[in-house]
């Protein structure tokens, strides 16, 4: 039975200590064509996403300048249903590595034009693949190609031994890719939305504000700290008390009520939520409604975003206050400024308040 030397153990180990610290998969992929390419070397080294719909290989090299073939990528994959190993590959969901030698022998290699018109050309003799998981029609496959056919019991041990550790990196880094995509989506949600929300670290620090809360913070708590990370005295004070009602083991907590600011008639409320790690706050701004303006065959609705117009309320303002997308919101004060005959908020206001006074003098 084939045993390792010591020294291959240790660059095993090695290897499998960087694999595991690998988070995205774009930092997956740039190890796995390095730490490989220690582990068992090979002239070149590629990671191939091959698309068999579409008959095309998208490939990252291990090094700039591994493809010296001019159009060597177009010509792989006019050839791609040549490939033993991609045609192996397709079969499975993920496999260990085969080399072609394993398939053809030397003089059926050559008779390919998968041979003849690339491998050739760029001095290969033998390639040995690892392939990952995929939702069809995509094919992943990790090749190591060599100018000979010499690849050894020892080259194959080693890669069916990383292996199984590739695969749970494959699996943790897409897990990660993707739960970093969905990060990004909500925080870009929440920047380009209505929502008021503060995302605090376990010791208070202003890790992630939105827009909108930044301005309620201003407008309510004049806020104009040296630090941006650092929230306004009262509201952090009020967040350390809740904390310690939350790990005040002496008794049962009372219930966490929302803090409450008033401000020229309008009230903000801000609610706390937390983990282990995280907290979040939440701030709600509400106004006593103002009333409908009616009159110029405006609708109800427009008759609404007209009023709060008339606050000096941005699109943004209104869509939280209405329940509605900002873009509706912008359609709507398109049509008031249509049917009102002016071209900018002041004007329309100015028509809204004189609407409003008008009615009000009526008998």
């Amino acid at each position: 039975m084939l045993r390792l030397r010591q020294h291959d153990l240790r660059a095993l180990q090695e290897f499998l200590r960087q694999t595991y610290a690998v988070q995205s998969l774009d930092s997956f992929r740039t190890h796995v064509l390095s730490g490989l390419k220690q582990l068992v070397p090979s002239e070149i080294t590629a990671y191939n996403e091959v698309n068999l719909c579409t008959q095309h290989n998208e490939v990252v090299y291990d090094r700039p300048g591994a493809m010296s073939l001019p159009d060597g990528e177009q010509i792989f994959d006019r050839y791609i249903p040549e490939h033993p190993l991609i045609e192996y590959s397709k079969r499975r969901r993920g496999h260990g590595p085969v080399k072609i030698s394993d398939f053809l022998s030397a003089s059926q290699f050559h008779r390919l034009g998968l041979y003849g018109e690339f491998f050739r050309l760029i001095g290969v003799e033998d390639q040995m693949v690892m392939s990952l998981p995929s939702a069809r029609p995509v094919v992943i496959g990790i090749a190591l190609n060599r100018s000979r056919r010499n690849f050894s019991a020892r080259d194959r041990l080693l890669l069916d031994l990383a292996y199984p550790h590739l695969l749970q990196s494959y699996r943790n880094a897409e897990a990660w890719t993707r739960m970093i995509g969905q990060l990004k989506l909500i925080k870009a949600l929440l920047v380009d939305s209505a929502a008021a929300v503060i995302v605090l670290s376990n010791t208070g620090r202003i890790e992630t504000i939105t827009p909108r809360a930044n301005s309620l913070l201003t407008k309510y708590l004049d806020r104009r700290a040296p630090r941006r990370d650092v929230l306004p005295e009262l509201l952090q004070q009020w967040v350390e008390e809740q904390q310690m009602r939350l790990t005040d083991s002496s008794d049962v907590p009372p219930s966490l009520e929302p803090l409450a600011l008033q401000h020229n008639g309008s009230r903000l409320s801000a609610r706390l939520f937390r983990d282990s790690n995280q907290i979040l706050l939440l701030l709600e701004e509400s106004s006593p409604a103002p009333e409908r303006i009616d009159g110029f065959g405006l609708t109800r609705r427009e008759g609404e975003v007209l009023a709060w117009v008339s606050r000096g309320k941005t699109n943004r303002d209104i869509s939280a206050i209405l329940g509605m997308s900002p873009r509706t919101v912008q359609k709507h004060v398109e049509h008031i400024f249509q049917k009102l005959g002016v071209e900018t908020r002041t004007a329309a206001a100015t028509k809204a308040m004189e609407q409003r006074d008008a009615v009000k003098l009526r008998p």
